[in-house]
């Protein structure tokens, strides 16, 4: 009976061993395993992450293509408003501070209807240019643009019913008194190179050429949707 235990002891014990070393290569193989997945999931996990990265610095490299070509836009539509401005304001200006030496000194009026005429056509040239700006312009600046405007044909209309005066309108029947230029340039003359100095800072700062400023040339909202639809 006891031979009979020593040899079930034995089996059992056999067995035993045999579970575990079966168990102990059963766990490394599964290590291994895991292993090869989880580094065959990390490769392709990483090639997806650099294919997202890659796809990702495109798009970036795009976006910074299409700020800088809608910035250059701006820039050049901005600097040619800005002379036109100047332009318009400098006729308007020479008008009145002519026509009033006319009137003073007893001149003919007949050369100043060439300066008149440039004068109209001055403002008119700005005003398409201002509508075209209109998109790379922050509403507040284009609307400070538009009353700029609004000034210089007032100084010049003004200018042009004291030069050419008429008893009535036609068209409004408001009664045209004849005024004193000095007058008007002061009232009219004076606050609007007042502004023109401030949009002209203005338009330096939106070029980055204002040296009182970061020069940091940032995109206004309209800017922004105008990138968005391209």
């Amino acid at each position: 009976m006891k031979e009979i235990f020593e040899i079930a002891f034995a089996i059992l014990a056999s067995v035993g061993v045999s579970t575990g070393i079966i168990f102990a290569l059963s766990s490394w193989l599964g290590k291994v395993r895991a292993n090869r997945i989880l580094e065959s999931d990390r490769a392709k996990f990483q090639k997806e992450i650099e294919s997202l990265k890659s796809e990702l610095l495109v798009k970036i490299k795009d976006r910074e293509i299409k700020v800088r070509a809608i910035q250059e836009e701006r820039n050049k539509i901005v600097i040619k408003l800005a002379a036109s401005l100047s332009k318009a304001s400098s006729h308007c200006y020479v008008y009145a501070e002519l026509g009033e030496i006319a009137l003073r000194e007893g001149f003919g009026l007949d050369f100043y209807r060439d300066i008149q005429k440039h004068s109209s056509e001055s403002l008119n040239k700005l005003w398409s240019e201002c509508r075209e700006a209109e998109l790379f312009l922050s509403d507040d600046f284009y609307s400070e643009l538009t009353s700029f405007q609004n000034d210089l044909w007032r100084l010049r209309k003004q200018t042009s019913d004291t030069l050419y005066p008429r008893d009535q309108n036609p068209e409004t029947g408001e009664v045209l008194n004849k005024r004193d230029i000095s007058r008007i340039l002061t009232e009219l003359g004076e606050p609007t190179d007042q502004k023109k100095s401030v949009i002209m800072s203005k338009f330096r700062d939106i070029l980055g050429t204002n040296p009182n400023t970061n020069n940091r040339l940032d995109i206004t909202r309209r800017d922004s949707q105008n990138l968005g639809a391209a």
